[in-house]
């Protein structure tokens, strides 16, 4: 009886001592993916038990520092539950929610968002995207190099804020 369960054991132990790439290995995510899951952040806005607001934000200047270097760079899905179905607006910064950066600096309002094509590659390599939420690429201007820590904060006049916590 010993032998057989020390047996089972050694086999257990060869068959899980091979190489270890880690739990992403075994999802299919890409290198550039898992980089992009360490910059990206999520949070939400509930009021009275309900979602008003979910927005998720990858900061894109670490992962394409050659491509965004002239200001801070942030990649957004936001999802509004009564928006589904209604035209998609322009712009992220609409009347009843805006998006600001903050840092020890101040507050920053959105300098550009461009609208993301679902079907972009760019798009597919980014992580927690769904069906339900409009995304963007959203600059704001460029932070002094001083200043590590920045939020990047969903305000509601209406039902509060949700605010992402990044290092620069």
């Amino acid at each position: 009886m010993f032998k057989t369960i020390l047996f089972i054991f050694a086999l257990f132990i060869a068959g899980c001592s091979g190489k270890n790439d880690g739990m992403l290995s075994y999802l299919n995510i890409d290198e550039q993916t898992e980089k992009a899951l360490n910059y990206t952040k999520s949070a939400q806005i509930v009021n009275s038990l309900e979602l008003r607001a979910k927005i998720t934000a990858t900061y894109l200047n670490p992962l394409y520092p050659n491509k965004y270097k002239d200001g801070e760079y942030f990649f957004v899905g936001v999802y509004i539950p009564g928006d589904y179905g209604k035209p998609k607006p322009d712009d992220i910064n609409r009347t009843d929610y805006r998006l600001v950066l903050k840092s020890k600096d101040g507050n920053s309002s959105a300098l550009g968002a461009e609208i993301v094509d679902k079907k972009s590659h760019f798009f597919k390599n980014m992580p927690h995207t769904d069906n339900w939420s409009r995304y963007y690429v959203v600059n704001f201007k460029e932070l002094k190099p001083k200043v590590y820590n920045m939020s990047l904060i969903l305000i509601s006049e209406e039902y509060g804020t949700a605010q992402m916590d990044f290092v620069k």
